[in-house]
């Protein structure tokens, strides 16, 4: 094959005819390019996306595209096979060499690029299954399992390509055409997060701990990379930065994504790994400080209260009621902040949009820049989290109350990044700006506004909405089953006002 048909980022022997890159979410080397002289002699079985599990009998999980593409060269590629979920061996045409190679599923190439699902999660009213439907309503798996752990508004259906359900009495995944991929055979599992999940094989998952059971993980091909030995990890967050909080015997340790235990269990608290460093506390009563993936010190506990590192900063108070103040990553203070820090929003990053929630001494709130000075004076009784398209939901009315989601006192309008009133309202309760859409409630019903502050779909609704995400919204409902027990459905709205799914209407 003459060279100007090789892919510009080619890896190995040039007769193999595509690329190969790294792939940090699976852990398997991926097909980057395929030589277009090549295209149509490969029946789909290497294309763009598909990840190399297996050469020659060697897993590839973990090696580099680089020694992947080593092992595809020379005399070795004479007699290499290749093997996917459904054709046990295929022969290329013409002149290319037998190839014995194994590629991922085609589920592995599903999920979109943004990481957003493309089905939704449906309750049946009659059967009280749960099955999903596509954008339009359309219903793609039947429903006809017992739960799903995309029900609530907390997880993402079909991270990495797969779904976690449960049918009968044990969890599994299936992929997007509901065909189940791995199990159904673990007590209880937890959606794909940086290309694992956990297991749980007996006892049961509530809030991270293994009641009467042991933790482990599995990667998106069903190997358990971590055994399930352990009383605690980090179910909620997953592997951060490699790296993952394991307990045992009431102390705290990390593992990393091969499952060694690279930090030892000798803390009374930990928390994820974030721009390299990790909040540790020696005693529970004690002081925190931070240690890098080595376990070393790098800003020495003497803190009570700190929060994660992000870009290179972390929020701290050397005592519980302040004052708070930014530090570096050398423990060194950047600046003090003019007003307290909402600290119940660092467990994610704290910046947003250039500001982020601070409150007054009164009990009032404001915002404050990057640096901790307060461009937008703490006046209102109570305000969103965070700005979303330039908007953020306040009032200066009403006892304050509610979560950041949930704002149940009236008076509420819409301020920007300076302050300035750009949407008046007033509303009883508002959402959030999502894709040029925010949910608000007038008269007891809601309804979405545009960023003018436009009603785009009139107020009808009884529920709360979600936020629009992929061109429709997703409304919780709990319904009255024998007058005193509260099932849960979901129903959907698109941008247009057109209500894909309704349950019991």
């Amino acid at each position: 094959m003459a060279s100007s048909d090789q892919p510009q980022d080619y890896v190995g022997d040039p007769s193999i005819g595509f690329s190969l890159t790294d792939d940090s979410v699976t852990g398997y080397p991926k097909v980057q390019r395929v030589s277009e002289a090549f295209y149509g002699k490969f029946d789909n079985i290497i294309m763009p996306g598909t990840r190399i599990i297996e050469i020659n009998g060697e897993s590839m999980y973990r090696k580099s595209a680089e020694q992947a593409g080593q092992l595809l060269s020379g005399e070795l590629y004479e007699k290499i096979s290749l093997k996917t979920h459904d054709i046990e061996n295929a022969v290329t045409e013409n002149d290319l060499p037998f190839l014995l190679l194994t590629s991922e599923p085609a589920w592995l190439t599903e999920e979109p690029e943004d990481h957003t699902p493309r089905l939704f999660p449906v309750r049946d009213e009659e059967s009280k299954k749960w099955g999903y439907i596509d954008a339009l309503g359309s219903v793609i798996i039947e429903p006809q399992y017992e739960d799903v752990k995309s029900s609530t508004y907390t997880s993402t259906a079909f991270s990495s390509g797969l779904e976690a359900v449960k049918s009968g009495y044990t969890w599994g995944f299936i992929n997007l055409q509901g065909e189940m991929i791995l199990g159904p055979k673990w007590v209880n599992v937890t959606p794909f997060r940086g290309g694992f999940a956990g297991i749980l094989h007996s006892g049961d998952i509530r809030y991270g701990f293994a009641g009467g059971g042991r933790i482990g993980y599995i990667d998106v091909i069903g190997n358990e990379i971590i055994a399930p030995i352990y009383e605690q990890a980090s179910f909620t967050s997953g592997f951060s930065e490699g790296m993952s909080a394991v307990r045992q015997d009431k102390k705290s340790g990390f593992i990393d994504d091969t499952g060694s235990l690279v930090i030892p269990f000798q803390y009374a608290w930990v928390e994820s790994f974030s721009d390299g460093l990790a909040k540790v506390l020696t005693d529970i009563k004690g002081k925190a400080g931070y240690i890098d993936k080595g376990g070393n010190w790098v800003v020495e506990p003497k803190f009570a209260a700190a929060y994660a590192f992000h870009d290179g900063q972390a929020v701290v108070a050397e005592e519980k009621d302040g004052p708070y103040q930014a530090i570096g990553q050398d423990g060194e203070t950047r600046f003090f902040f003019e007003i307290s820090p909402i600290t119940s929003l660092f467990t994610e990053k704290r910046v947003i949009e250039g500001r982020f929630l601070g409150i007054s001494p009164e009990g009032k709130f404001g915002f404050m820049d990057e640096q901790g000075k307060v461009v937008i004076p703490a006046r209102y009784v109570d305000s969103d989290d965070y700005f979303s398209e330039g908007l953020v939901g306040v009032t200066e009315t009403g006892v304050g109350e509610g979560n950041s989601l949930v704002k149940k006192q009236g008076g509420w309008f819409f301020i920007d990044s300076m302050g300035n009133t750009i949407i008046e309202g007033p509303f009883e309760e508002v959402n959030r700006f999502t894709e040029g859409l925010c949910w608000v409630k007038q008269y007891g019903q809601w309804g979405a506004i545009d960023t003018e502050g436009d009603w785009v779909i009139q107020p009808d609704i009884d529920s709360r909405p979600g936020v629009f995400k992929n061109g429709i919204a997703r409304i919780n409902l709990l319904r009255d089953e024998g007058g005193f027990l509260k099932e849960q459905y979901v129903m959907y709205y698109s941008k247009s006002g057109y209500a894909a799914w309704r349950p019991f209407y």
